[in-house]
């Protein structure tokens, strides 16, 4: 394994921890990458555990980061060092609250200690043990395949937008009508 900071070469200090991912902390525009993924989506009022983690996905050189509250989903990817690939949530704010204050350019670890839920966390002298949950609990809003494919300029969906607003509903109680119904004919 190398550590962040000096490149050195070092055995683990777990014999079972396996690396899944190091990347750096990332900043621009005036926050994280992380905390424009896990700000505006994972909300509050949300009652269900796994709605307030978001899920990481590391594969092929990227680490994928995924967050929804089930209306809307906000997906990214950053370059990271790959050491075993596989999957997690962790808890969002948590998680953004650790980042956000790692100087930027910090190197991030993230090591699995096998089967325990744990995820540990490393940058420079500082560890976090974060509790994960399992990938499969983390909801996936692909609509699959999508059967019509469309090209409509900016100014033609505003008009279509602006002409049919009036009727969408603001009524929380009565969600299914927040909403317009598009299709082509």
């Amino acid at each position: 394994m190398t550590t962040p900071a000096t490149g050195d070469t070092t055995a683990s200090p777990k014999r079972d921890a396996k690396s899944i991912v190091r990347c750096p902390a990332q900043y621009g525009h005036g926050g994280s990458t992380y905390g424009a993924i896990i700000g505006p989506v994972t909300g509050g009022n949300i009652d269900a555990r796994i709605l307030s983690n978001v899920l990481l996905r590391a594969e092929g050189g990227q680490l994928q980061l995924r967050a929804t509250d089930l209306d809307l989903e906000i997906t990214e990817s950053v370059a990271a060092d790959i050491g075993q690939k596989g999957a997690t949530t962790l808890p969002a704010h948590t998680l953004y609250d650790i980042v956000r204050k790692l100087p930027d350019g910090a190197q991030v670890s993230l090591e699995s200690s096998g089967d325990s839920g744990q995820l540990q966390l490393r940058s420079g002298r500082s560890r976090f043990n974060l509790q994960s949950l399992p990938e499969s609990d983390f909801p996936d809003l692909n609509a699959g395949d999508l059967t019509h494919r469309f090209t409509l300029g900016a100014a033609d969906l505003k008009r279509l937008i602006e002409k049919t607003q009036f009727a969408i509903s603001t009524e929380e109680t009565r969600y299914y009508l927040n909403g317009i119904f598009m299709h082509t004919t």
